[in-house]
């Protein structure tokens, strides 16, 4: 349960003193101290992500039902953990997607790309049976980690489609991925520099990422078959 810590400055307090320190490398977004690396990421009020210094981070992560922070965690589901009739039922217009929940329980997606990033909702029914269907889903904290997920069409390079991919991570790493795309993209198709970069962010997530695709394919393959997945 988080712990209400009080202080005897406000938010804005701080912001007020981080505008008189004048920036000199990558500062805290909320008193300006500069920041190590790694650092603390850390959900507003206002669902923005902002970089907080370690004492930023502890005194606001940890304020209830303020700040809240981002976990560092990423697992692995696996191709199977969203069917490609999921996918569809969805109404995902892009290949890649960051699928979260939201605090009142209804399931959101935000779609990172070269403009930046577009929120919109999730049918509900959908969103139930998928999370039904995948515990870690189900058990990902809302509004701070979600399902980023790859599921692309062919490209010219490639004889065949790259297989699915999801991964629950951090909010975090969907607006990397964004600003990446806004970065490297070129034209109407992307470019090569972008579709690297894209794969290059996958690569990473996959290297960092615990493995729990035996759960998510087990619990899938029992409900096609009628079955309740086990209960832990």
């Amino acid at each position: 349960m988080p712990v209400a810590v009080s202080s005897p400055f406000s938010v804005a307090q701080f912001q007020a003193l981080a505008r008189l320190r004048g920036p000199t490398g990558p500062r805290c977004d909320l008193c300006a101290a500069p920041l190590s690396a790694p650092h603390d990421h850390l959900l507003s009020p206002g669902r923005t992500v902002v970089c907080a210094c370690a004492a930023c981070g502890l005194l606001l992560g940890a304020a209830a039902g303020r700040y809240r922070k981002l976990p560092t965690r990423v697992l692995r589901l696996g191709p199977n953990a969203i069917t490609p009739e999921d996918w569809a039922a969805l109404a995902i217009p892009i290949g890649v997607a960051f699928l979260f929940r939201r605090d009142n329980g209804a399931g959101a997606a935000i779609y990172p790309g070269p403009a930046g990033v577009i929120e919109a909702e999730l049918d509900a029914a959908v969103w139930v049976r998928l999370a039904a269907s995948c515990p870690p889903i189900a058990a990902m904290a809302p509004e701070v980690e979600g399902v980023l997920a790859q599921r692309m069409a062919p490209r010219p390079e490639l004889p065949y489609p790259p297989p699915p991919r999801h991964y629950v991570a951090p909010r975090d790493r969907c607006l990397a991925l964004a600003a990446i795309l806004r970065r490297e993209w070129r034209g109407f198709g992307g470019g090569d520099g972008a579709w690297r970069a894209l794969d290059q962010c996958f690569a990473a997530l996959d290297r960092e990422a615990v493995d729990l695709t035996a759960q998510c394919r087990t619990a899938v393959e029992l409900a096609g078959a009628g079955r309740e997945p086990p209960h832990a």
